[in-house]
């Protein structure tokens, strides 16, 4: 995953900087994979969308896909890293 998307209801988020003097100045930028997506924690780094489904990621074949709420965490977690060689199987 290099783009995921995130709602605003929990604080707006920025995809294109950071703004320094802003509270949490990156976690507005970046998301984490500490929860899936449209979780009920709803922490304000998650992703999330006002999809009941799931969110919309793009990964790096250049594909957007939504990610379910249910994907498994580790495979969630497994697509947003780079170097950890994690095998995570079709999507589809």
């Amino acid at each position: 995953m290099i783009v995921g998307e995130r709602s605003s209801r929990l604080g707006g988020s920025l995809w294109q900087g950071v703004i320094r003097e802003a509270a949490e100045p990156l976690a507005r930028f970046l998301g984490t994979t500490d929860h899936t997506p449209n979780s009920p924690v709803g922490h304000f780094d998650d992703f999330s969308s006002r999809h009941e489904a799931g969110a919309h990621f793009i990964f790096a074949d250049c594909s957007t896909r939504i990610l379910q709420n249910s994907i498994d965490i580790k495979v969630y977690q497994a697509l947003a890293t780079r170097a950890n060689a994690e095998v995570t199987g079709d999507l589809d």
